[in-house]
C-alpha cells in the first residue's frame, strides 16, 4: 500500500481487523513485492491476503478515486479503505482457484474463474505464462488445453500486456485469434476471441478501420472450407462486421465534437478511413519525422490518390 494512504483514519480503521503494511517505490523490499505479486505498475498498488497469506485481491489504489475531483479528493483515502474491506470479503484466493481447477482439469468453468481472477489482479503476463506451462501437459484433456490456447492470446490481446515486457507484433497477434476462429469456431469463448480480434484491429490510431475489419472477415470466409465447422466460421466472420455499426457510431460522435482540422477530430476520421480529413492534418511537416504518422499519412495518400483515380 502507498505509504502517503496511512494517515487516514479511514485506512487506520482497518486495523481493527487486519494487518497493514506499506513500502515506498525507493525500498528494495518494495521490488521484491513487485516481482511475488507481479504488480505490473510501480504506483498506489494495493494486495490484499487472507489470513492464510494467499492473495485476495491486486489493484491500483488509483482505479478507486474514478469520480473524484479537487472537491471530493479527501474521500480518496475512504474510497480504497472501502475497496479494501470488500475484497477481504471474498473467500476464494486465486491460489484457491488454481487448487480447485488442478483437483478437477476438466472443469472448464473451474479454469475460467482462475482465468478471470488473474485479469481482475491484471496478471496479464503471468496468465500467458501460466497458460503456456499447463498447455505443455499433454496429460491434459483436449478442451482443457484448448481453453488454454484461447487464454494465452486473451492475455496477449490485453492492454495491459505490453506493460510487462514487448508486446506482440500487431500483425502476429491477429493471425493467432483469426487461426483460433478457424480452428476454434465452436468453442465457448470463441466469442470473446472476436471481441479480442475486433478490438486489437481497432486498437490506437489507425487507419480505415471499418476496410481492416471488412478484410480480416473475407479472410476468415475464405477460411472457412478449412474448418470442420465452416459455418461457424462465417458466423464469426459476420460477428466483426456487425460490431462496425456500433464502433462506427461511436466514432462519429466522437469526431463530430471537433472541427475540422483538430487533431482530435483527424484522430477519428482517420480511423473512419477518411483519407482527405486525415491528410489535412496528419500531412503536415510537423507529424512527419515520426515513422507512426508517417505510415498513417501513407495508407491515406494510397486511398486518396485511388479515389481521384476512380473518378
Amino acid at each position: 500500500m502507498e505509504a502517503s494512504l496511512l494517515p487516514s483514519k479511514d485506512i487506520a480503521a482497518l486495523q481493527d481487523f487486519a494487518d497493514l503494511a506499506a513500502t515506498r517505490g525507493k525500498d528494495g523490499e518494495n521490488q521484491k513485492l513487485c516481482a511475488e505479486f507481479e504488480v505490473p505498475i510501480r504506483g498506489a498498488w494495493v494486495v490484499v491476503l487472507d489470513g492464510q497469506g494467499e492473495t485476495l485481491a491486486s489493484f491500483l489504489a488509483d482505479a478507486c478515486g474514478s469520480g473524484c475531483n479537487e472537491a471530493s479528493k479527501g474521500q480518496f483515502p475512504n474510497k480504497v479503505a472501502e475497496g479494501i474491506r470488500r475484497q477481504l470479503a471474498q473467500k476464494e484466493s486465486i491460489q484457491h482457484l488454481e487448487r480447485t481447477w488442478r483437483a478437477k482439469p476438466e472443469d472448464l468453468d473451474a479454469l475460467d474463474a482462475l482465468a478471470k481472477r488473474h485479469f481482475a489482479f491484471f496478471r496479464i503476463r503471468g496468465l500467458e505464462r501460466f497458460c503456456e506451462r499447463e498447455r505443455a501437459n499433454e496429460g491434459l484433456p483436449e478442451r482443457t488445453r484448448e481453453a488454454l490456447r484461447i487464454y494465452v492470446f486473451l492475455a496477449r490481446s490485453h492492454g495491459w500486456y505490453a506493460l510487462g515486457g514487448e508486446g506482440l507484433n500487431k500483425s502476429e497477434l491477429l493471425a493467432q485469434g483469426a487461426r483460433l476462429l478457424v480452428e476454434l469456431p465452436g468453442h465457448p469463448a470463441a466469442d470473446e476471441v472476436a471481441q479480442a480480434l475486433f478490438d486489437a484491429e481497432a486498437h490506437g490510431l489507425v487507419f480505415d478501420v471499418p476496410a481492416r475489419i471488412e478484410g480480416l472477415a473475407e479472410k476468415l470466409r475464405a477460411r472457412a472450407k478449412d474448418s470442420a465447422q465452416a459455418d461457424r466460421v462465417k458466423e464469426h466472420a459476420e460477428g466483426l462486421l456487425k460490431r462496425l455499426g456500433p464502433w462506427r457510431k461511436q466514432v462519429e460522435a466522437e469526431r463530430d465534437k471537433h472541427k475540422p482540422g483538430e487533431f482530435q477530430h483527424a484522430y477519428q476520421a482517420a480511423l473512419l478511413g477518411d483519407a482527405e480529413a486525415t491528410l489535412q492534418v496528419f500531412g503536415q511537416k510537423e507529424y512527419q519525422t515520426t515513422n507512426y504518422y508517417s505510415d498513417l499519412v501513407r495508407e491515406a495518400r494510397q486511398k486518396f490518390e485511388s479515389a481521384k483515380t476512380r473518378r
